[in-house]
């Protein structure tokens, strides 16, 4: 059965456009690669803000944030027991 009409379905019309030929951000460094490490969270959101600042242009050179620090803290709020990351 279908649903009847609503107003609010009206509200976002998305407009026909030319897609991008890539989605993938052209970036002046490499992905991580955290080896035998179990420090994925840090690795992983260590790229996403390089991502961003260089994507923002808040840096004229690439430079990296610290995965080690944004792990260690990710483990001090750690609201789950147990340390065997």
């Amino acid at each position: 059965m279908p649903d009847l009409p609503d107003v609010r379905d009206r509200i976002y019309h998305p407009r026909l456009r030319a897609l991008s030929p890539s989605i993938y951000p052209r970036i002046a460094f490499k992905v991580r690669d955290q080896g035998a490490a179990s420090s994925c969270t840090g690795h992983a959101l260590a790229h996403v803000i390089d991502g961003l600042l260089h994507r923002e242009n808040l840096l004229t050179t690439p430079k990296r944030v610290s995965a080690r620090m944004l792990y260690e803290m990710a483990k001090r709020n750690d609201e789950w027991n147990g340390t065997t990351y």
